[in-house]
């Protein structure tokens, strides 16, 4: 079954001058995702099509965040919009860019798993 095209409970969204809502798209398709995974517009323009990458990062998030979410007895949906969908979210695009975001395994595992306070960057500069 693909997420980007089953429909869910939600109404089928109907276009007004033109336009169809993202949200309302993904309410329909089922996939709230934490973080967008494609260029939307404010109606101004056509927004440009999903690059590979930002597919690439989509499909790892789906199946990651499905993966992640049984455990915890959840569904995807929700296990997206937690703590640990966010950790997830953050693995999906170092997966597909590169090691850019520290994401512990636990973080995306367990509800209650934070590392240690700290403020950093990728220099090493910041808060201890």
């Amino acid at each position: 079954m693909n997420p980007k095209t089953t429909a869910s409970a939600a109404p089928r969204p109907e276009a007004g001058d033109g336009w169809v809502r993202k949200c309302d798209v993904d309410d329909y398709l089922g996939r709230c995702l934490p973080i967008p995974t494609q260029v939307v517009s404010y109606e101004e323009f056509y927004p440009l099509p999903q690059t590979r990458s930002q597919q690439a990062v989509e499909h790892h998030l789906l199946e990651m965040g499905g993966r992640q979410a049984a455990p915890l007895g959840m569904d995807r949906r929700r296990f997206l919009r937690s703590a640990c969908g966010m950790a997830t979210a953050f693995a999906a695009l170092n997966k597909v860019f590169g090691d850019y975001f520290t994401v512990e395994a636990a973080e995306m595992s367990e509800p209650a798993a934070r590392p240690p306070e700290r403020c950093s960057n990728r220099e090493g500069g910041g808060k201890p």
